[in-house]
């Protein structure tokens, strides 16, 4: 990966300041735009297959028995005359399916997990929600399998699932009282599906709306806390946090860092390991951006782009590689991504040149140890979208994303980005 060897960190910290800023031109194609109506709308998580194709849930849309519409699942492919053909192949009904999903996984045999965040057991507002299994079947079909209502209470509600583990389980996180909890999902031989809470977020210093982001080799869960930690900030400034599995069943929570609010970062929203013990994450807020759209938000800040290295003696180090400042980069980041080169990709909500938001790369300078950057694409809304997120890589490094708002019918779209020929 290229990046700066440790006893050099604090010369990147300096030189963060002067990061610089290129025009890739990258060229975004729109690859479907969302139809409305029981075809459905406000796009959520999508995933891609190892052919190519796109799958989603979409929060509204299907069956009208819902006040707002159930929720579909989708594929959109290639279809006979090569233009992308969209094909719904779950429709919730409110009932045990739930309704409204929100979240979506994907295994190695292409089987499909989603998070349906009301419907189900009628015990909680709305419904309580339910996850369930898309498999395909031999004649090109899917078979839907609800694998667990939730019944609200201890056993939470309204899932997000988020991981999937080399043994099949799923985990996320769900409503469980004051704060949210962390669930995990297990099938047995018998096909059932056991639900465990593993940890309960407790607000304060221990954190709040904490999400599982990634696992290491040993089972470890990494994740980020939205609420919480350093009391800098209304509410708690985030942080990031590990959960350790014990032999007995038991999970164990360590805080890695604590956010402090600016000139730190503030409210972290997406973490990714970079295989060498390195953690790399963007915060929404905070930061030394200081353009006016920023200074409205508590805290202060259009967020960071940031590094959590492994210190000598225990703990971990923050370096902020960037600070966004809306003009050219964009606000608010919300994902980041890590390609095999060790090159960072960026999704920044709203701001950039054209102001419905950007995707930028980030790419580390071994010349002069700094982080530059590239505006792979700026969005301004209407036919070509806005509010770009939920990115994908391919191997081929082109960038494949959803636009939460506009589109040729005004109800977002699916968009790939290839690389322009200053990459």
């Amino acid at each position: 990966m290229k990046k700066i060897p440790r006893h050099l960190a604090i010369l990147a910290v300096v030189a963060i300041a002067f990061t610089l800023v290129a025009l890739a031109g990258d060229t975004e194609k729109v690859l479907f735009n969302f139809q409305g109506a029981s075809y459905g709308q406000f796009p959520q998580g999508f995933v891609r297959d190892t052919a190519g194709n796109l799958y989603g849930v979409l929060l509204t849309g299907g069956n009208p028995t819902c006040s707002t519409t159930c929720g579909v699942v989708y594929k959109v492919a290639p279809g006979a005359s090569g233009q992308m053909v969209e094909t719904i192949l779950h429709t919730f009904t409110n009932g045990n399916d739930g309704a409204q999903p929100t979240s979506i996984l994907m295994d190695a045999n292409g089987n499909i997990f989603a998070g349906a965040h009301s419907g189900g057991v009628t015990s909680c507002y709305q419904g309580c929600g339910a996850i369930v299994e898309l498999s395909p079947t031999n004649t090109g079909g899917w078979r839907t399998t609800v694998l667990y209502d939730f019944t609200g209470g201890p056993n939470g509600q309204k899932p997000v699932i988020t991981l999937i583990d080399p043994q099949g389980n799923l985990y996320g996180f769900e409503n469980g009282g004051s704060y949210n909890q962390i669930f995990q999902l297990s099938p047995s031989t018998s096909g059932t599906w056991t639900h465990k809470t593993i940890y309960r977020f407790q607000g304060g210093t221990d954190g709040g709306d904490g999400f599982p982001a990634f696992m290491d080799v040993n089972g470890n869960i990494f994740g980020r806390a939205t609420e919480g930690g350093n009391t800098a900030c209304p509410g708690g400034c985030g942080l990031i946090f590990e959960l350790s599995p014990g032999s007995s069943g038991t999970w164990t929570k360590t805080n890695l860092y604590s956010f402090a609010g600016p000139p730190d970062g503030a409210l972290p929203w997406s973490i990714v390991p970079d295989g060498l013990g390195n953690i790399f994450g963007v915060t929404s807020y905070g930061g030394t951006g200081t353009d006016s759209h920023c200074q409205i938000l508590s805290p202060k800040g259009c967020g960071t782009l940031f590094e959590l290295s492994p210190s000598s003696g225990g703990g971990y180090t923050e370096t902020v590689l960037h600070d966004f400042n809306y003009v050219l980069d964009g606000w608010d980041p919300i994902q980041l991504l890590m390609d095999s080169a060790g090159n960072i990709y960026v999704d920044a909500s709203s701001g950039g040149v054209a102001g419905s938001g950007v995707v930028l790369e980030f790419t580390f300078n071994t010349s002069d140890g700094i982080w530059d950057y590239s505006i792979l694409h700026s969005f301004a809304g209407g036919k070509g979208g806005g509010f770009p997120f939920q990115l994908q890589l391919d191997s081929s490094d082109n960038v494949f994303g959803v636009g939460a708002t506009g589109g040729g019918k005004g109800y977002g779209l699916l968009f790939e980005l290839s690389p322009g020929a200053s990459r």
